[in-house]
């Protein structure tokens, strides 16, 4: 990687057991080669409309958004409406039945 470069950071958005690194303990290693946050618990119950926001205006710039269960809802919402945020998208389980 050049070293002049910043990577874009990988955010993982967890799904409704287990937050933060906890819920994903084999990707940690991920931020020794680049910026990763682990989604921690926000509010009770996750609900997007206050974790998009909070998360965008934590993260500035694009992201690589990594989505689980729940948290796949939430990456997919970003994708949708803040599509120039989004330099990759990863869905994993999604719950996305009703979207």
């Amino acid at each position: 990687m050049d070293p002049q470069s910043t990577p874009i950071p990988a955010v993982f958005l967890h799904g409704v057991g287990a937050a933060g690194p906890a819920a994903w303990p084999e990707q940690v290693v991920l931020g020794e080669e680049r910026p990763c946050t682990f989604l921690k618990r926000l509010v009770p119950g996750d609900n997007p409309d206050q974790v998009i926001p909070a998360l965008l205006d934590a993260c500035p710039g694009r992201l690589h958004l990594v989505g689980h269960s729940y948290g796949a809802v939430v990456a997919l919402l970003i994708a949708t409406h803040h599509p120039c945020r989004v330099a990759s998208l990863t869905l994993i389980e999604p719950a996305a039945f009703a979207l």
